[in-house]
């Protein structure tokens, strides 16, 4: 549109004015060129590339020297953006690589100091694990503090399940850490099972002789010893 001056005398446009949009739509393509993924970049490069050899063999029409520039150029172009898109990829190849040796480090080194910590465990920490063991429990319900097993909690050998609403705080959600785990079961030996029994009033009319035994769970601190 043109402009007017105070004396009302149109003003034709700049002369780049006129090419404003078109500048901008050539613009929006080449940067959607950018966007593209290395393997289409790729792809350009390789067909470009033929196109510049089939034109040499005499299979297409020979191209003016300006359009072999031309044409190259661009091959070399759209080999450059999907040289940097494979190395964007090698890059995370190589950073999650890295994260996984580092977390099969750290799993290693928690076997270690767990395997080491073996022989030093107490009863208590022994009996609860063979008790868990034994029954095939991996998550079981403890008080707030863990009870007896305070220590394996302090430790990270059990933990309170994250997440979990917990409603009463003698049964809050707790679980053995994976290695724990299976390095439990690996070794029966060194975690028996000795059950601890305790009477259960609510069977004392019972003839049998052992029906009002109940075991207990080794991690429970009993209410009048709290």
């Amino acid at each position: 549109m043109e402009s007017v001056d105070a004396r009302a005398i149109a003003i034709a446009p700049g002369p780049g004015r006129a090419y404003h949009s078109g500048m901008l739509e050539a613009l929006a393509k080449f940067v959607d060129i950018l966007k593209a993924t290395g393997w289409q970049t790729g792809f350009m490069a390789l067909a470009a590339a033929l196109y510049l050899y089939l034109s040499k063999v005499g299979v297409l029409p020979p191209l003016e020297p300006w359009m072999v520039q031309a044409v190259g150029a661009v091959a070399l172009g759209f080999a450059a953006l999907s040289a940097a898109s494979l190395a964007t990829v090698c890059q995370r190849g190589v950073q999650a690589a890295w994260a996984w040796w580092r977390r099969r480090q750290d799993r290693l080194a928690w076997e270690a100091k767990f395997l080491g910590d073996i022989p030093t465990l107490t009863e208590d920490e022994r009996q609860i694990l063979g008790y868990l063991r034994h029954y095939r429990l991996r998550t079981f319900d403890t008080d707030l503090d863990g009870g007896y097993a305070n220590t394996l909690l302090a430790k990270g050998y059990v933990m309170h399940i994250a997440g979990t609403k917990v409603i009463d705080r003698t049964r809050v959600p707790t679980i053995i850490a994976d290695d724990v785990w299976r390095i439990v079961n690996e070794r029966p030996d060194e975690f028996p099972h000795v059950p601890v029994w305790d009477r259960d009033e609510r069977y004392s009319n019972r003839d049998e002789r052992y029906s009002n035994r109940v075991e207990m769970h080794p991690w429970r601190i009993p209410s009048h010893m709290r």
